[in-house]
């Protein structure tokens, strides 16, 4: 688990302000969802706009301003207002801090991290400063020194925003899960609206072996950031210790979203998304799974995720629903030669479909002429299919289990023969 939290801590502190604004925590109990901040209205950049054409020094209505197209997603004239406002007043660390949050919102992490090294070296006792100082060093898996500038920062000012969560997640890392818990719950108290605090609790009491109490700060931090894998995990988790197999199905569809690619899947997020499917009843999993899904893309569209969902469904002997995902996967990525081949395995065992299988397998082998895999079994089911009147074993099998006729909703250009 140290580990997991180590490799977490770096992306967590920077990427926790990379969002364009800082999303509301869901309060307990409510419908788990984000609320974004409302857009400014024309109406406002326009007052703005003349406050600062009038007065080029005015540092508020700048910052404000930019804040504005921050919101609006115009990273560049966001930064041309911060960087005035730097301009009129360089000596407000405050101001600093703003332009370092603005380029990660941005994306321009380098750009943050020399800010940040500027800043540190103008006002190297600034709280605020300290606190990013620390920031810093944990992006750089610094963790020694990431503490140590954040317990600075504590003792001078408590109360910024995110510092005792930066701290919390030091603590997690560390595996000092009562500490990281006091300082979730002091950050809870000061900033009810900062979602990472809620993760932080969550995982502390993850740590203690309380998953009861973990759910519910874990709701919190999944509804404002359902795509971090390590939270869609933890919470699908969390899921399964107390029984909840229905709650833990969406974060653990969640988690083989987020960590599934063309080349290769996290087999513990199919593990948990197969156990979480293995424990509910098929009427419902086939009456809910395609809206999930459906869903799910949404959210973070990825085609390898239907290939991923689609051998965990075989695994859990739910083949039609697993045939479902692979058309899905393979309309949207119908070149994936392992998704013909994982198609055509559910021809061939599930359904019995050998014609269909080995127009499935032939397509797979040429596409992927090295895989050994795919001309194992296409070899191997174009012997036995062309000697199938001779095979008793194989007449008494399609007797007992008729095939069932299957049609593929796309082109296949290597016909069998």
């Amino acid at each position: 688990m140290r580990k997991l939290y180590g490799m977490a801590l770096a992306a967590a502190t920077l990427a926790v302000f990379s969002a364009p604004y800082t999303v509301p925590a869901v309060a307990l109990g409510d419908d788990d969802r984000p609320v974004p901040e409302e857009k400014p209205d024309q109406k406002t950049l326009n007052r703005l706009a003349e406050a600062v054409e009038k007065n080029p020094n005015d540092v508020s209505a700048r910052c404000e301003l930019g804040a504005c197209y921050d919101q609006l997603a115009l990273p560049d004239l966001a930064r041309e207002q911060y960087a005035a406002a730097i301009k009129a007043a360089p000596n407000n660390p405050h101001l600093w801090m703003l332009r370092v949050k603005q380029e990660l919102k941005s994306g321009r992490s380098e750009v943050a991290m020399h800010l940040i090294e500027s800043a540190h070296e103008r006002f190297a006792d600034d709280p605020e400063v300290l606190f990013w100082y620390g920031n810093y060093f944990a992006a750089k898996s610094r963790i020694d020194d990431a503490a140590f500038a954040y317990n600075l920062a504590l003792k001078k000012n408590p109360e910024i925003e995110g510092l005792r969560s930066a701290l919390g997640e030091v603590c997690l890392d560390r595996m000092r899960y009562g500490d990281a818990l006091n300082l979730a719950n002091d950050e809870i108290k000061s900033h009810p609206q900062f979602w990472l605090a809620y993760k932080v609790k969550a995982f502390a009491l993850m740590g203690l072996h309380k998953p009861d109490e973990a759910l519910p700060p874990l709701r919190v931090a999944y509804a404002n950031y359902p795509t971090k894998a390590i939270v869609a995990r933890t919470y699908a988790r969390a899921c399964i210790w107390c029984g909840l197999y229905k709650e833990g199905l969406t974060p653990a569809l969640m988690y083989l979203n987020s960590t599934s690619n063309l080349t290769s899947n996290d087999p513990v997020a199919k593990k948990m998304a197969g156990t979480i499917l293995e424990h509910l009843p098929k009427e419902y999993v086939e009456k809910e799974l395609p809206k999930l899904v459906e869903s799910i893309q949404k959210i973070k569209p990825n085609a390898a995720f239907y290939f991923a969902l689609g051998d965990t469904l075989d695994r859990v002997d739910l083949n039609d629903l697993a045939v479902g995902q692979f058309y899905s996967g393979l309309r949207a990525e119908p070149g994936f030669a392992r998704g013909l081949f994982r198609l055509g395995r559910d021809f061939e065992i599930a359904r019995r479909d050998y014609k269909a299988a080995l127009m499935l397998y032939s397509q797979a082998s040429v596409m992927a002429p090295d895989d050994q895999e795919i001309a194992t079994y296409f070899a191997r089911l174009g012997r036995r299919y062309k000697n199938r009147e001779n095979d008793l074993a194989w007449r008494l099998k399609d007797a007992m289990l008729p095939a069932i006729p299957s049609v593929i909703p796309f082109e296949v250009k290597v016909n069998a023969k």
